[in-house]
């Protein structure tokens, strides 16, 4: 429920971010001040309370950018010069800040269930994911010369992460942590504060007259949590709450291909949710009516959108219209991020042919790479595609689509295990639409296609499905 004391620290929450976002991360000195602190803070919550020290790693996860609003209109090569040290990019070690509270809850967690038996059901399945790549990586590089410790560390920390996001949803409902308030707590802060701070980015923009291509977090971390709120707010018929979920949607049209379609899938995942309210009558006739006024509210909040962006962001409006087009360029050729996609699948596919049975059933297991043939696709890449060790190797270790990365990594047999996984709980969850269900439905388009790649959403996935496994077992 929304209330005086989160709207008031949802504007701290928004200052705060603000300040750091805008100057405060641009200034390496001071980052590492503030990162430090936030650590600590982190560290610090999480002894106090494990669930909601979660919640509030996931909410500084959310709300500080992990690189510059400006970035994506800077020049290709001045890009990987860029300095930005926020919570979310700056190293501690090997990885980021937030990475490794998330990790050391990790070993935390793993700590605490040495003398216990592993939770069963879905954590077996990505155990078993887990050996399978483990085995693979093991029987490939016994022939093969260099092994690369660093992508095999980073893709050993994706599944690490959503084995944490696992046992920590389990920890805390065994120890009776969970309460759904903070839940909701924690999603009316992050809708809040996204919506403060995009209203801030827009007037700074204004006051500067140097408009910037993001108004708002990361659209990957804010879609499904908009839509949860738009279906509460139907079941309890509150007016406010849809307004504040599409002021918040008008500030997170997303710019490129994958967050477009994510976006897509989740409204129609949102359609089919109201539609088995409808049909179980667990809405009114007013809350159909409110339904019908908020598909009309979402159309207006995109209208008004891009038409905000052709007035004062041009670039940015050109940008968005030519990944809206999906595969088409407007010159009639296919556009080249999604030419990038098709040709790293038939790579894959290549070395799948060219290898024994054991590759194609389970991959080349962790740090595996793939490489291009075509000399002129070579010379076509930049820093928008790959980082320049990858372009300059001809050695490519993070393929840009889930199918593929797995198919890479763990071969069909990984592949079709990481789908059932994701696919699996909607089985249970259909039976009864509570909050953990919701959020689940809601979140996979966001977790199926960025888990592996982004580390937050390695974390929230285990965290959801462990949740989603709550609904069935209460």
């Amino acid at each position: 429920m929304l209330n005086k004391k989160l709207f008031f620290n949802s504007l701290l929450f928004t200052i705060i971010a603000f300040i750091c976002n805008e100057y405060v991360f641009y200034i390496k000195f001071l980052s590492q001040i503030v990162n430090i602190a936030l650590l600590l803070l982190c560290f610090y919550v999480l002894n106090k309370n494990i669930f909601k020290g979660g919640l509030l790693l996931l909410f500084l996860a959310t709300i500080l950018n992990s690189r510059p609003r400006e970035l994506h209109i800077i020049e290709l090569v001045s890009r990987g010069d860029f300095e930005y040290w926020s919570f979310n990019s700056m190293k501690l070690g090997m990885f980021t800040f937030s990475t490794t509270v998330f990790i050391a809850i990790g070993f935390y967690l793993l700590f605490k269930y040495v003398l216990n038996f592993l939770p069963r059901k879905n954590i077996n399945i990505i155990l078993i994911i887990l050996i399978i790549t483990v085995c693979s990586t093991v029987i490939y590089n016994l022939f093969t010369p260099n092994i690369y410790l660093k992508y095999m560390i980073s893709d050993m920390r994706n599944y690490i992460l959503l084995i944490t996001g696992y046992l920590f949803v389990d920890y805390c409902l065994k120890n009776k942590k969970i309460k759904t308030k903070y839940l909701d707590d924690y999603i009316w802060y992050v809708i809040l504060t996204n919506l403060l701070l995009s209203i801030a980015y827009v007037f700074s923009d204004f006051n500067d007259d140097m408009f910037k291509l993001k108004y708002s977090i990361d659209t990957y971390h804010i879609h499904y949590l908009i839509f949860f709120v738009m279906v509460i707010s139907l079941i309890h018929r509150r007016v406010w709450g849809l307004i504040i979920a599409n002021c918040a949607l008008l500030f997170a049209i997303p710019v490129t291909r994958s967050e477009q379609l994510i976006l897509i899938l989740t409204f129609v995942l949102f359609i089919s949710i109201v539609r088995k309210l409808i049909k179980k009558q667990a809405l009114n006739n007013l809350s159909i009516r409110y339904f019908n006024f908020n598909l009309i509210l979402i159309g207006f909040s995109f209208l008004i959108s891009v038409r905000m962006m052709y007035l004062y962001i041009p670039n940015y409006y050109e940008f968005f219209m030519r990944k809206l087009s999906f595969f088409i360029d407007f010159d009639s050729t296919i556009d080249k991020s999604a030419s990038i996609r098709a040709l790293e699948f038939d790579r894959v596919m290549q070395i799948h042919e060219g290898r024994d049975i054991f590759t194609v059933l389970f991959g080349k297991g962790l740090g595996a790479y793939f490489s291009y043939n075509d000399s002129s696709v070579l010379q076509s890449l930049d820093l928008a595609d790959y980082n320049s060790f990858e372009i300059r190797n001809n050695m490519f270790f993070q393929p840009h689509f889930f199918i593929t990365y797995y198919l890479l990594k763990s071969g069909v047999v990984g592949l079709l295990l990481i789908i059932y996984l994701f696919i699996r709980p909607l089985k249970y969850v259909a039976y009864e639409l509570n909050h953990y269900g919701l959020l689940f439905v809601l979140a996979l388009p966001y977790l199926l296609f960025s888990s592996y790649w982004i580390p937050m959403v390695g974390f929230l996935s285990g965290f959801f499905l462990r949740l989603s496994n709550y609904v069935k077992t209460k």
